[in-house]
């Protein structure tokens, strides 16, 4: 199978899905017993999910009809298919927001050391990604200080000053204009209370 056909097969294959409820904006198929589908919105994600465990077979019966029909030259039957296979569901806005998450934390770390005072300030700051396909988990900030007295000291004033520096900075930096302050999440810790090795992956 070409790109092109490819390509309209997954066409075809979203406008399908857009009938069922889910807006799809793209898919994608590799050789496995799963589709990855892209929606817009975050707020997509969940219901579109839902929708997807709902209607599943029906769901792969129909790809399954499109791979047939387009001519794949893949053995999709060796594998064995179930709801798991369609409920890969992914927003293109969580992928933006992720990015521009990741992308500012530099911008971010160097104002927080700028307006805190040096006695207040975190010791690290990490970002992480987001995880809309079994709830509602924004990306954010893990912000770690060096011990459990000076996290208790940043607690109100400092650290409302910390998420306002990061909110100012990603609004900022958002070119899209789709960047909400309920889009992102910060974590406040003691080094000693939280594993660093973990957070500082920055998965």
């Amino acid at each position: 199978m070409d790109y092109r056909t490819r390509l309209k097969m997954y066409d075809e294959f979203c406008k399908y899905l857009t009938t069922l409820g889910i807006p799809a904006v793209s898919a994608a198929y590799y050789d496995s017993n799963w589709i990855s589908i892209d929606v817009q919105g975050i707020s997509d994600v969940q219901l579109s999910k839902a929708i997807a465990e709902r209607l599943s077979q029906e769901i792969i019966a129909h790809f399954k009809s499109l791979l047939k029909l387009y001519n794949y030259d893949g053995d999709y039957e060796k594998y064995e298919w179930g709801t798991y296979s369609v409920t890969n569901i992914y927003s293109r806005d969580a992928r933006y927001i992720d990015l521009l998450v990741r992308s500012s934390k530099m911008e971010i770390i160097k104002k927080v050391d700028a307006d805190i005072v040096p006695e207040l300030r975190p010791e690290y700051m990490f970002c992480y990604s987001s995880s809309y396909q079994n709830g509602y988990f924004p990306a954010g900030y893990h912000v770690i200080y060096s011990n459990e007295d000076l996290l208790k000291k940043s607690e109100g004033k400092v650290q409302n000053q910390i998420i306002d520096i990061c909110n100012t900075i990603l609004r900022k930096n958002d070119i899209e204009n789709k960047y909400k302050s309920e889009y992102l999440k910060a974590d406040f810790y003691d080094r000693s209370n939280c594993n660093m090795y973990e957070i500082s992956r920055e998965d």
